[in-house]
């Protein structure tokens, strides 16, 4: 009896043990493939997942599945190599890709997948991550289904023996009863898959002729002379012509309009009347300057005026953003900051205002940056001065919440300002606390009846997109023009826009198109530093001016169309380099457009300048 009730004991010891073990088995698998959700889907192979669980698309939280390559329908070198690797044609090798991103957005953008593990990339500048997806080996189901094909640094033994060429095979035969078209991506030109001039395409994709909208040139090749898809846009004219700066004094506001056509290159001195109002303003202070700068760079003149204030008792106060880049892109802003005790934002969110307040009585804001390239009048610009001790108060208060170390959504909470100033409706937003976005933007747009014209560095904000779709079909005339690096990293957004009929035309200057505008029903002005962007209207430090006179709109409505149509047309296709031979003097200005590291004529897209130069 003894002896069975040991063994009793010992068996409810080994049962407690094996459940506990059981335990934490479950619960380091638990730690060791945490689940988050996919944002969005860029091909089978390359997920936005959301590591911070912020419901947001974040700058390094994308990842490239390990060990494989999906399929994709980007016709371009790769594409044609690695087909002829695999034993199939390129024609095969975009439409398995088709399928494979079709797949992926239809089940797994908004779903949960497991990570198994995950590494930095420098070379992707990614996570090299392993997936499961409903307890699937991601990879492993993307091979066996001939959707991936593994990579040549592929780790995995267990990949190799599941590789399925006859099931990528059968995956281009199924789709072979689908009519298929190539986009040219740097043109803009839709071909046939049997063109003469597809096969030779190094930039393009593979789209559904169906969903397909006749927003496109079509190659007269393909389709001849007069094929109908093809469409011409009605494009006001300008009835000046703007060669420099333009300028204008409103009565208690002056506007500045930064022409990139008129300088080649960026400007050291301040040789433009916007840099050398500024040094008048700040030679004429006696009392105060209260700075919210982004940035200061290569404008010694400026710096100069400010150090002579300094000199003469004038007490200086100032704000810079101090982010992860600000020394390599903008290094003698540090030295700014020390030398002028400046309150830094060392935040990874930007404080990316462009205030000057000179006395408390005047107020320089918008969208020009004190540098080379802005303020020394090579990019395109808008900024506004204001007499208005009761503008100069409020912007005051935005700077005194920074100077107290509060950015961003720290700051305290307060209403938009809204001022007459003769016969001109002011309103005045500070950024993110007040939300210019969904207060006003939104219902301008919505309320527009005639016409809205876009000026942007960046427009990526999904609802004022869908806004100006909607307002374009119920007949609003709407037109866009953007910066060709800001229109390069979201080449999506902009086909959106062209394939719902609106003339989107991306600029090819060669210095950028730094405004952040939008003119509605040639009445409403809306400008400021802030970006048309999630960062912009919702995260960094920004400030929105709202300025209602159609004196005001008039004057910037002629420049604006002077702007658009100093582009050619083939941009309202096409994707110019933001440093190439197709932007006039990206190729010898001294900049690193694209921000690549490569300057001018060592830049790939400089190389036929670089040929050209090197004929003797």
């Amino acid at each position: 009896m003894i002896l069975f009730g040991m063994n009793k004991k010992l068996i409810t010891i080994i049962f407690l043990f094996f459940i506990f073990f059981v335990f934490l088995y479950f619960l380091n698998k638990a730690k060791e493939c945490p689940c988050y959700k996919i944002l969005k889907v860029v091909e089978a192979d390359w997920l936005y997942i959301d590591f911070n669980k912020n419901n947001m698309i974040d700058g390094d939280e994308l990842v490239k599945i390990k060990n494989i390559n999906a399929f994709s329908p980007l016709q371009n070198d790769y594409a044609k190599e690695k087909s002829i690797k695999l034993g199939i044609t390129t024609l095969e090798y975009l439409k398995v890709g088709f399928l494979a991103r079709s797949w992926a957005k239809d089940n797994l953008e908004g779903s949960f997948v497991c990570v198994k593990s995950k590494a930095r990339n420098l070379k992707y500048n990614a996570y090299l991550a392993e997936l499961s997806f409903n307890d699937i080996d991601l990879g492993e189901f993307l091979l066996k289904n001939g959707l991936a094909y593994v990579n040549s640094n592929c780790d995995n033994i267990l990949y190799l023996p599941i590789q399925n060429i006859n099931e990528i095979r059968n995956n281009a035969k199924e789709l072979s009863r689908l009519d298929f078209l190539l986009l040219n991506l740097r043109s803009g030109v839709i071909h046939k898959t049997d063109c003469e001039y597809a096969k030779v395409m190094h930039n393009g994709e593979l789209l559904l002729k169906k969903s397909i909208k006749n927003v496109y040139h079509y190659c007269r090749i393909c389709f001849g002379d007069n094929y109908s898809g093809n469409i011409t846009y009605d494009i006001p004219k300008s009835k000046h012509i703007y060669k420099k700066l333009v300028y204008k004094n409103f009565g208690y506001f002056e506007i500045y309009l930064i022409n990139p056509l008129e300088y080649k290159k960026p400007n050291l001195g301040c040789n433009n009347a916007f840099a050398k109002r500024i040094i008048k303003e700040i030679d004429s202070c006696n009392k105060t300057i209260d700075l919210a700068l982004y940035s200061i760079g290569e404008q010694k003149e400026i710096v100069d005026a400010l150090r002579r204030a300094k000199a003469r008792g004038v007490k200086i106060r100032s704000v810079v953003d101090y982010s992860k880049n600000i020394s390599e892109i903008y290094p003698e802003t540090v030295k700014f900051a020390d030398e002028f005790d400046s309150r830094f934002d060392k935040t990874e969110i930007l404080m990316h205002n462009k205030i000057f307040i000179f006395d408390d009585k005047r107020v320089l804001v918008g969208s020009t940056n004190i540098s080379s390239t802005d303020s020394g009048g090579y990019n395109a610009n808008i900024s506004i001065i204001f007499n208005s001790a009761q503008i100069a108060s409020y912007y005051k208060t935005e700077i005194n919440q920074m100077s107290e170390g509060k950015f961003s959504k720290r700051k305290t909470e307060f209403s938009p300002l809204n001022v007459e100033l003769g016969n001109s409706k002011i309103r005045i937003f500070l950024l993110p606390k007040s939300n210019a976005n969904s207060d006003y933007i939104i219902p301008a747009i919505q309320n527009s009846n005639n016409e809205i014209l876009v000026s942007a560095f960046y427009l990526t904000d999904k609802n004022i997109i869908s806004e100006l779709i909607l307002a374009r079909k119920r007949g609003v005339k709407v037109y866009i023009l953007l910066d060709a690096l800001g229109a390069s990293n979201f080449k999506n957004r902009i086909l959106q826009l062209r394939n719902n009929n609106i003339p989107t035309k991306i600029e090819n200057w060669g210095g950028k198109n730094h405004e952040k505008t939008i003119l509605i029903d040639n009445k409403i002005l809306i400008t400021g530093s802030s970006n048309f962007s999630v960062n912009g209207l919702y995260k960094n430090d920004e400030n929105i001016t709202v300025i209602e006179n159609s004196e005001v709109a008039s004057f910037y409505r002629d420049y604006y169309f002077y702007l658009f149509n100093s582009i050619d047309n083939k941009y309202l296709r096409a994707f110019p380099r933001a440093e190439g031979w197709d932007s006039i003097n990206s190729c010898h200005d001294g900049v690193d457009n694209n921000h690549d590291g490569k300057i001018d004529l060592e830049d790939e897209g400089c190389k036929i300048y670089k040929n050209f130069h090197n004929v003797k």
